[in-house]
């Protein structure tokens, strides 16, 4: 037991170690440095928007194709009390993930009833109805032309420009969207909607309740989106409805199947690998969907748990032959 654990934190050291190089081991190895820097940031940014539906589906049982939606709402939220208010950005992130966190909650309460492909409707729903919003309402979303001149972040006074400054941004980000799911995971509370998901009769005759659960992991999940989304304009700089159609929650969905619906690494592998496959399909975005759907059939087909979850069973498998 104690060598496991020993185990483990060494991996752990070691994956932070290679996380915090990542932008050195770039410079050094990649052709073209800048470009692979920001695909990296962009995985990063949407291994967190993978984290949140991670904790609602994954955790909670509540499969969603809102979360593109949320991200919106905290791009949009953020963008705007920037450039329009000049709010300070970090101040102007913070309430706008809080304001997801309030429509996670009004979206998830009348969700309460709905179960499967219904929920997934009225999630799907959300998202078209977000996207029609920030589209159609011109003098306040800046409507087709989006919003323009998002100010980069300068944490410690000096703004960060480049793909790779913004690494360590986003990097932190990430590591705090980690932590805040696996707490909720390995807690009291994970216990109870992981209880819900498998059996709500059971769960609630040892006195949980389910509207309560519920309503929180939609609202944790959505702030997480947010925050995702709040990253996206700072690192872009510019946003329009075009990046928030209903696409950007079925590659989400992806992102969360192809890794593994349950695992927090999870996120991040299907992260990388749709990304990774949507960087490959650049000049050919009109298969893209079509490349997510086959994605999806096969992990689910081949590694219904997805690829963490087949690789963690080859290697049972592996150490039960050895022994």
């Amino acid at each position: 037991m104690r060598g496991a654990l020993v185990l483990r934190g060494a991996l752990g050291a070691a994956a932070v170690a290679v996380a915090l190089l990542v932008p050195a081991i770039v410079e050094a190895t990649a052709a073209n440095p800048p470009y692979l820097q920001q695909v990296i940031d962009l995985i990063a940014i949407f291994a967190i928007a993978t984290l949140s539906l991670t904790l609602l589906s994954g955790v909670a049982g509540q499969l969603s194709l809102g979360q593109g939606a949320f991200m919106a709402i905290g791009a949009y939220g953020t963008s705007l009390l920037a450039v329009r208010y000049h709010w300070p950005l970090g101040l102007a992130a913070l309430a706008a993930c809080a304001l997801c966190a309030v429509t996670g909650v009004l979206v998830g309460v009348p969700a309460l009833r709905l179960r499967g492909a219904y929920l997934v409707m009225a999630t799907l729903a959300f998202a078209g109805i977000t996207y029609g919003a920030i589209l159609n309402w011109t003098e306040f979303t800046g409507g087709p032309q989006g919003i323009q001149g998002i100010p980069a972040p300068a944490p410690f006074g000096t703004p960060l420009i480049t793909e790779r400054d913004f690494y360590y941004l986003i990097l932190a980000a990430l590591a705090l969207a980690l932590a805040i799911v696996t707490v909720v995971r390995r807690g009291h509370r994970g216990l109870r909607m992981r209880a819900l998901r498998n059996d709500e009769l059971a769960a609630m005759a040892v006195g949980v309740r389910p509207a309560y659960e519920r309503t929180a992991a939609f609202a944790i999940s959505a702030a997480l989106a947010g925050l995702a989304g709040a990253l996206l304009s700072m690192f872009v700089g510019y946003i329009s409805p075009d990046l928030f159609t209903i696409d950007q929650s079925v590659q989400i969905l992806t992102m969360a199947l192809l890794g593994g619906m349950t695992s927090v690494l999870g996120a991040i592998v299907g992260a990388a690998g749709v990304q990774t496959l949507a960087e490959l399909l650049r000049e050919f975005s009109e298969y893209q969907l079509i490349a997510y759907g086959a994605a999806i059939m096969i992990v689910v087909i081949l590694v219904p748990d997805g690829i963490v979850g087949g690789l963690r069973r080859a290697l049972a498998r592996l150490r039960k032959g050895a022994t």
